[in-house]
């Protein structure tokens, strides 16, 4: 039998999902980046869906997150390409393989309209607008939080001794850390 240490897999400090993030709830335009993904799953409906941690890169909410839902669905595809077209992102990628998404779609800063719903009482943000056109000012801050983003994310890996090179291939480990 396996035995499973809850203790080994608790966030620390500044991980996604740690209780060192402040949430968005104001609504606006900003610019942000994905730093952080979960697996890829199913809706109720079984389209394929992937939460990613936003942070807010520049402005007074720097720092705070939310996690947007992706859809991968054929009805879902002109979305992503927005998206994609927003963060820059031209390459082809697989978009039934967590590791090909997150290659594609992590740490490429983009801006867009956020409006917050309320739910059961709870505020949950959510993208609203793509914004295609950035100023001068805007792209440095993206290109100074993808610089820190990268390093924050190949420090989490080499923690857990993964390899940090950016160019892993789709069946490499990342998809094989999850604990069960």
């Amino acid at each position: 039998m396996t035995q499973f240490d809850p203790s080994e897999y608790m966030p620390k400090e500044g991980d996604a999902g740690g209780a060192s993030d402040t949430y968005l709830e104001t609504p606006g335009v900003y610019s942000v980046g994905f730093s952080f993904a979960k697996p890829l799953a199913e809706t109720k409906n079984g389209n394929p869906v992937k939460r990613f941690k936003a942070e807010v890169i520049e402005g007074p909410h720097k720092g705070e997150v939310f996690w947007p839902e992706i859809f991968f669905s054929t009805g879902a595809l002109t979305r992503l390409g927005a998206l994609c077209s927003a963060m820059g992102a031209r390459e082809r990628f697989d978009i039934e393989s967590d590791a090909a998404i997150e290659k594609a779609l992590l740490h490429k800063p983009f801006r867009a309209k956020i409006k917050v719903d309320v739910y059961d009482g709870k505020r949950y943000a959510k993208i609203a607008f793509l914004e295609m056109d950035v100023t001068p000012s805007q792209r440095r801050a993206m290109d100074e939080w993808t610089i820190a983003a990268v390093g924050r994310s190949s420090a989490r890996m080499a923690a857990k001794g993964l390899p940090t090179d950016e160019r892993l291939p789709d069946d490499d480990l990342i998809d094989d850390d999850i604990p069960f």
